[in-house]
């Protein structure tokens, strides 16, 4: 209790730097120092310097990482922990491009109505930042004819546009980004074959932006001398044209660099390019004829001064950088050209919004890794809700490079010395699994309870990877299991819940420790400790049996009571009324009176066997089952439901009269209904007494379920399926109970005064409960479980409803048919 009450007094004071968390920064390394007399002395004097007053700072600083990852984000995902193979990489870096589009190999091919498609053989230049265009010039008499598609090695090419004169001349530009390199076949297809003739070329681009290659098309069409067309382009762009004229070749103007013109049957068709200003036109000269022009701007690949990564998600609480932090900044680089210096001049920015956190400057070189380091002059605070920014700016001549990132080989980083890290904000002990239960501290023996962490960091719940609990026992025995996924109950915006059933088996007091642990790099945790006491325990429950005629049944009633149960104390307190028992070794055996085939019943009782004191009785109910040698029987009672909803037929609930019950048959013993399972086997009605039962001829899995589709007064109850195995004939189950209740709409409203509020204000919810009808609804309750980030102030109700802070429940009673209570 020491070190509880130390725990507890330390997380009331102002110091919620956390005085546990200062020393539990490496799990391994301060597990056994967190459990020694000397950590609990320290706490002592501590605590009760802070009880007098005494001014001084306590922080625990941790080193968490920001992994540069895809997208050009920043997260916490460990590539190298998670075994990340695949590298990403970011544009180039180079502050001394002179960015422009270099023409590479022209091929062009024409032909006279050569039918609905046509090809030509190209070579794709080798180069860095490729593009491929391919211009096509056709006319066709009396009717049009589309372009309908371009292949490029077999593989589709994406139309830039096309535009036609009516059937007298039309062009058609096609495009693909980063062709493969090498000799392929260009294939266009047509709606119809282009009978006065085709012109087709391709060429090849270098140093051309590959996210956005071209501009927009513009399209023109007339008759006369001088086919014209603008297109809007920028100083340090390529123009590229394609031009169709009816019956006439056509020359490109003197300052386009004509790529092709020919004139193979009718049609005249070529290609140019031209350098590139705010309009850019391009002009052909011919006879006066029908003519389509379409023109579109290339733009040329700029390599990046700096690229910039941010945080995703954003930041889930405020997350504190102290002044003198170390912030380290690691990048993996490839040098594309030149050669980069020991102390390059090259920054590293870290910022949030518009304020920055930290300038890094002159990073060392090696390795292939630049590395920038430095410290915060002043306390920053990055927002909930915001993010940070990584920035990379380059200023350094001669070199090109890029940054290489996310991957287990190129694990580029961001390091962060801190306080704000994963916390515990919540470890305690429930009698029931979330959401539900109440707060114990103390745990019966051979019985589950529910040990509960509620934990929290500032880059959210995607960031706290595990919890790990060590148990010692009273006897100093100790085990340890970690909590993971699979134990996580709850998972929203900073918070992650996890919950472990646990089930001591020694009497006594236990000490618990929790160790939360955020991130991948098994660094950074947060430690709480709880002591429960262990007490004896016995829980016997109601057993249900079937006998045959003059046999003996021996029942194993301990196998389903909980605790620490003594099968040596078994004993029947109250006989059966047609047959009789014996006891051995905590097994009953019941036999029936000579002839006998009443339903009958007898009590017993069991105690601990840590403390004799401590016992419990249950009811053994023993029914006779007449099945013959070649069947099964299985049945049950058919009850109405009272509060709670419990799924067990409790004496004095109501039997019900003519209920409809089906059977199926399970055929993959599932205890689901599925498809192809869906059809009863067999139907019957229960009987004045609430019973039913059906005969069966064969062993297998079957499944009883209520049938209620006829009225809307009832629903079912837990207890809508009953499941049974027969695995040899001559047998029974009696006791496949199926409950219903009545049916009521009851209708549940939460709404908050203060949607936004800041750390220190007072909140209140409001609850409202409507009772829609048609009935009125007793035993009413409402569950609503504060966050453990409130603290309970106080209530009001109408109506005499009380509230259990501790449970969440309020306990509202009886709702007449169309009233409202408000909690």
């Amino acid at each position: 209790m020491f070190k509880k009450n130390i725990t507890n007094f330390i997380k009331q004071s102002p110091m919620e730097s956390n005085l546990y968390s200062i020393f539990s920064v490496n799990k391994k390394e301060n597990n056994n120092f967190l459990k020694s007399k000397t950590f609990k002395k320290l706490l002592a004097s501590l605590a009760v310097l802070l009880f007098f007053g005494v001014g001084f700072q306590l922080d625990a600083q941790v080193t968490k990482q920001l992994y540069l990852s895809e997208s050009d984000t920043l997260d916490r995902i460990d590539p190298v922990a998670t075994g990340d193979g695949t590298t990403s990489t970011t544009v180039e870096i180079n502050i001394d491009a002179s960015p422009s589009v270099v023409e590479g190999t022209t091929t062009s091919n024409s032909g006279d109505n050569p039918g609905t498609t046509f090809s030509l053989t190209h070579i794709s230049d080798a180069g860095d930042n490729r593009l491929l265009l391919v211009g096509i010039s056709l006319q066709r008499d009396k009717a049009d004819a589309l372009v309908t598609g371009v292949t490029y090695g077999g593989s589709p090419m994406t139309s830039v546009g096309q535009v036609a004169n009516g059937n007298k001349a039309r062009i058609a530009i096609y495009q693909m980004v980063d062709p493969p390199v090498g000799s392929a076949t260009v294939e266009a297809t047509f709606s119809a074959s282009p009978d006065k003739g085709v012109v087709m070329g391709a060429t090849t681009f270098l140093g051309v932006d590959q996210a956005t290659p071209l501009g927009t098309f513009a399209p023109a069409t007339a008759k006369s001398t001088t086919p014209t067309v603008n297109v809007t382009s920028a100083t340090g762009e390529l123009v590229f044209d394609v031009v169709a004229v009816k019956d006439v070749a056509a020359s490109a103007d003197g300052l386009q660099d004509e790529l092709w013109s020919t004139n193979p049957d009718k049609v005249g068709g070529g290609a140019s390019t031209k350098s590139g200003s705010t309009s850019t036109t391009m002009s052909w000269t011919t006879g006066d004829k029908e003519w389509a022009i379409g023109g579109v701007s290339i733009k040329p690949y700029i390599p990046a001064t700096s690229v910039s990564f941010t945080q995703a998600p954003v930041m889930c609480s405020d997350f504190t950088i102290s002044s003198g932090g170390t912030i380290t900044v690691t990048n993996y680089i490839n040098v594309l050209s030149g050669s980069m210096p020991p102390s390059p001049n090259i920054t590293a920015t870290l910022k949030y919004g518009s304020t920055t956190i930290a300038s890094l400057s002159s990073p060392s070189y090696a390795g292939s890794i630049l590395t920038w380091s430095g410290t915060i002059a002043s306390t920053v605070t990055v927002p909930a809700g915001d993010t940070i920014v990584l920035q990379i700016s380059s200023a350094q001549t001669g070199v090109s490079f890029a940054i290489e990132y996310d991957s287990d080989t190129k694990p580029s980083k961001v390091e962060i010395s801190t306080p704000t890290f994963i916390t515990i904000d919540s470890y305690e002990l429930y009698d029931a699994p979330y959401p539900n239960g109440t707060l114990i501290t103390t745990a019966p023996i051979d019985a589950p309870s529910y040990v509960r962490i509620v934990t929290s960091d500032p880059f959210g719940a995607y960031d706290i990877t595990s919890t790990d609990l060590d148990f010692t026992d009273p006897s100093a025995g100790t085990s340890s299991i970690t909590l993971s996924s699979a134990n996580v109950v709850s998972s929203i915006g900073c918070e992650k819940i996890y919950e472990y059933e646990w089930t001591p088996s020694e009497v006594g007091s236990w000490t618990i420790d929790a160790t939360a642990n955020e991130g991948f790099e098994d660094a950074v945790t947060a430690t709480e400790s709880m002591s429960p006491t262990v007490y004896s325990f016995v829980d016997a429950i109601d057993d249900f049996e079937s006998y045959t005629l003059n046999t003996p049944l021996p029942i194993a009633v301990l196998d389903n009571d909980l605790g620490d149960v003594d099968a040596t104390t078994v004993t029947v307190i109250t006989p059966p009324n047609f047959g009789s028992t014996g006891v051995v070794a905590g097994v009953i055996t019941y036999t029936p009176n000579t002839g006998s085939t009443n339903n009958d019943s007898f009590t017993y009782k069991v105690c601990s066997s840590t403390d004799g004191g401590v016992c419990d009785i249950a009811t053994v109910y023993v029914n006779n089952c007449d099945a013959g040698a070649a069947e099964n029987k299985v049945g049950g009672i058919v009850f109405l439901e009272v509060k709670p909803d419990d799924g067990i037929y409790n004496p004095g609930e109501t039997l019900m009269n003519g209920i409809t019950v089906d059977l199926y048959a399970d055929t993959d013993c599932s205890g689901t209904i599925d498809a192809g399972e869906d059809t009863p086997v067999q139907t019957t009605t229960s009987g004045v007494d609430g019973r039913y039962s059906f005969t069966t001829t064969a062993t297998g899995c079957y499944i009883t379920k209520l049938d209620l589709s006829g009225t809307t007064d009832y629903i079912p109850s837990l207890l809508e399926y009953g499941t049974v195995n027969f695995t040899v004939l001559g047998t029974c189950d009696l006791y496949q109970n199926l409950g219903m209740m009545e049916t009521i709409d009851l209708e549940v409203s939460k709404t908050v005064d203060d949607e936004t509020p800041v750390v220190g204000d007072l909140i209140t919810f409001t609850i409202t409960v409507t009772n829609n009808g048609p009935d009125d609804a007793t035993d009413v309750e409402v569950y609503d479980v504060l966050s453990p980030k409130l603290s309970f102030d106080s209530y009001t109700a109408t109506g005499g409803t009380t509230y259990d802070e501790n449970t969440g429940l309020w306990d509202v009673g009886s709702l007449a048919n169309g009233t409202t209570e408000t909690l």
